[in-house]
C-alpha cells in the first residue's frame, strides 16, 4: 500500500454537488435502497441529505496538491455522546489507500466518543466494519431526528 499525499479539511459549499450525487448514487444499490424505485429512491434520500449535511460534521479528504480533487468523505453528528456516522465515501480508484480510516481517526480524536453508530449501512462498511472487528452499532432510525409536525411524545 503506498501513500497518497492527503489532506484533511472541512467541506465547503463548492463540494456539496459532488457528496450529494455521490452518496445519492452510491447508496442506491445499498441493502437498504433495492427495490424502491428510482423516483422514490432519489426524492425522498435527496430530502435526507438536505437535513444531514448542514447539521452535520463534514470532512472531505482530498489531493494535498489540488484541494479540489476530492477523495473521499465523511458525514457525522454527533448524538448525545456517541458518534454517528451518516456516510462514508472514498471513490473507487483511492480505496484501499487507508483514506476512510484516517477521516474516523480523526473524528475520534476530536469527538472522543463511547461509542460510534452508523446510520446507512452499504457493502463497504460492513465489510470494514468485519475485517477490522469494529463494534459499530447500526442504527438508521438516527436520520430522523425529530418527530413530524403535528406529532408529540406527550401522552393526550
Amino acid at each position: 500500500m503506498s501513500t497518497l499525499p492527503v489532506e484533511i479539511r472541512r467541506a465547503t459549499k463548492r463540494d456539496i454537488p459532488f457528496i450529494t450525487s455521490s452518496w445519492l448514487k452510491s447508496f442506491r444499490d445499498g441493502y437498504w435502497a433495492r427495490g424502491i424505485p428510482n423516483n422514490i429512491y432519489y426524492y425522498n434520500q435527496h430530502k435526507i441529505l438536505e437535513q444531514l449535511l448542514p447539521k452535520g460534521i463534514v470532512l472531505v479528504a482530498c489531493n494535498e496538491q489540488d484541494p479540489d480533487q476530492i477523495l473521499g468523505y465523511v458525514c457525522a453528528e454527533v448524538v448525545d455522546t456517541a458518534l454517528v456516522i451518516h456516510y462514508m465515501y472514498v471513490k473507487h480508484p483511492f480505496r484501499k489507500f487507508g483514506i476512510a480510516t484516517k477521516l474516523v481517526m480523526l473524528l475520534e480524536q476530536s469527538e472522543k466518543p463511547p461509542a460510534i453508530m452508523y446510520t446507512h449501512k452499504t457493502a463497504a462498511a460492513k465489510a470494514i466494519i468485519l475485517a477490522k472487528e469494529l463494534k459499530w452499532i447500526y442504527n438508521p432510525y438516527l436520520v430522523f431526528d425529530k418527530l413530524p409536525e403535528g406529532w408529540s411524545n406527550d401522552e393526550d
